[in-house]
């Protein structure tokens, strides 16, 4: 037989076709005989160090290897290996492919004219109407939206984008979920009925079946999960100084007392839970394991409630979205200490309604517009915060001058893309970050080289191999 270059066709040899990669090597018939003796052939000093790599290539049965070291493929094409007949091809006589390392991924190229912002339609009941939805949960592809004063959950399918809804029973309105498994569970914001009559929501999403549990509270704002269960942030009105627990497990409903109330959403960071201060001038931690309520202090100079609103988590610290702040808050979990990073072009105050609801893609952080004309955009690596333009949005009220006020409420990620929740808008929002996600973990160092053989020892190893099937003789024919 004879080892030679193939290219990058398809090559088919005793019945096994090879697709070959930059270089590929394919054992096929010899034109001549073999000759009687092993190792005749003249041996060019260049393939001494290339020698290694192509015995290694040959297993005990005969058969080469899938693999090859890429420093001996890359001369292997300049020597002819000749031996054997046709007939000898089934003790395993099989190929030898050298595949180039994948380039490394990169960042997808946004098209020149194009805007990272766009928009899709709502349809159905939410074609229009205020107010439609308060949070955004994702489950794979699929986001899901929790209904405000919607009859419905918005679903959006981020592959398609194709955006449906999901019936949901009761008249009770939520704000904020949380994914636990398949399934979402939306926190209890308020009931036409009053105090004492409430529920909490949950969404299977293999079914698309809507149940709803009992719940002695009411008036939270947002929820994060930890393990099986969701606790709820206790919300700036009509609502206890607790925090509401929902066992996704049991399917039963509890709070834990708490100091204060007046938290507008709510992060995880291991054990512990982080609740976004609106009213109150510090920041709520609830340690689920002891079920013990403490507080950061976020200092004197937010006096006004509408502080911040949605959270976020980035290595170990909490970004909190300004809603009526001009700054970033900032929670370092390691220390637990409270601080802000300044931003561009917000206004402070109860009326400033900037942003309500955060996502992250990689390390930076992307802050939902509520009344803002823009998308808020913290780069956590350096601290610089940004803003992109909106575009597609329908009309609706102004506000402080910002047009089509209170726009999106809450904000998910489904791999590179950032979608936003309806508030007032006909629509949803979605932002296309054209960022790289956190690298994979490098692969495994692949295993060092054998030791270089000599001249009889690379032709004692191929004849151990081969003896008494294929025989070969190293020569140079160029």
């Amino acid at each position: 037989m004879s080892l030679k270059a193939a290219g990058l066709t398809a090559v088919s040899s005793f019945g096994v076709t090879v697709i070959g990669v930059k270089t590929t090597f394919v054992l096929s018939p010899s034109p001549s005989p073999p000759p009687p003796d092993l190792g005749s052939g003249e041996v060019s000093p260049a393939c001494r160090g290339y020698r290694t790599p192509l015995a290694h290539l040959l297993d005990v049965s005969g058969a080469v290897a899938a693999t090859a070291w890429s420093s001996g493929a890359a001369l292997m094409s300049s020597y002819l290996i000749t031996g054997a007949t046709a007939a000898e091809a089934q003790y395993g006589c099989q190929c030898v492919e050298r595949y180039e390392p994948a380039p490394p991924p990169s960042s997808p190229t946004p098209p020149a004219s194009a805007s990272p912002f766009t928009t899709i339609a709502t349809t159905g009941d939410a074609a229009s109407g205020d107010f439609k939805y308060s949070g955004a949960v994702a489950i794979g592809e699929m986001v899901y939206f929790v209904p405000d004063e919607q009859n419905n959950v918005g679903v959006f399918n981020a592959t398609s984008n194709i955006f449906s809804t999901i019936a949901k029973t009761g008249e009770c309105e939520y704000s904020g979920g949380a994914a636990v498994g398949t399934k979402v569970v939306f926190a209890p914001n308020r009931c036409p009925f009053g105090y004492g009559k409430t529920n909490v929501g949950v969404l299977d999403t293999t079914d698309n079946t809507f149940v709803t549990f009992t719940a002695s509270e009411q008036g939270y704002q947002g929820a994060v999960a930890v393990g099986t269960k969701v606790y709820f942030a206790p919300g700036y009105i009509r609502s206890g100084k607790n925090v509401g627990v929902f066992d996704t497990v049991s399917y039963l409903f509890s709070t834990v007392d708490t100091s204060s109330r007046g938290y507008d959403g709510a992060a995880a960071m291991g054990t512990r839970v982080y609740f976004v201060p609106y009213d109150y001038r510090n920041v709520g931690v609830l340690d689920t394991v002891t079920n013990a309520f403490t507080t950061i202090d976020t200092g004197a100079e937010d006096t006004f409630d509408s502080k911040y609103s949605g959270a976020v988590t980035v290595g170990n610290k909490v970004y909190m979205a300004p809603r009526g702040m001009d700054t970033v808050g900032v929670v370092d979990t390691a220390t637990n200490s409270f601080s802000t990073i300044a931003t561009t072009g917000l206004r402070a105050g109860h009326y400033a309604r900037n942003y309500q609801g955060a996502a992250v893609v990689g390390d930076k952080v992307y802050f939902t517009p509520y009344s803002r004309d823009s998308v808020g955009v913290l780069d956590t690596t350096t601290n610089v915060f940004s803003t992109i333009a909106l575009t597609g949005q329908t009309a609706g009220s102004t506000f402080w001058g910002q047009s089509t006020a209170s726009k999106y409420s809450g904000a998910a990620r489904v791999g590179t893309r950032v979608i936003f929740a309806p508030c007032h808008q006909d629509n949803v929002g979605v932002l296309e970050t054209y960022a790289s996600l956190p690298p994979s973990p490098p692969p495994a160092a692949p295993p060092p080289p054998p030791p270089a053989l000599t001249d009889a020892a690379f032709n004692a190893a191929i004849a151990s191999c081969l003896v008494g099937r294929c025989q070969f003789t190293l020569s140079n024919p160029r």
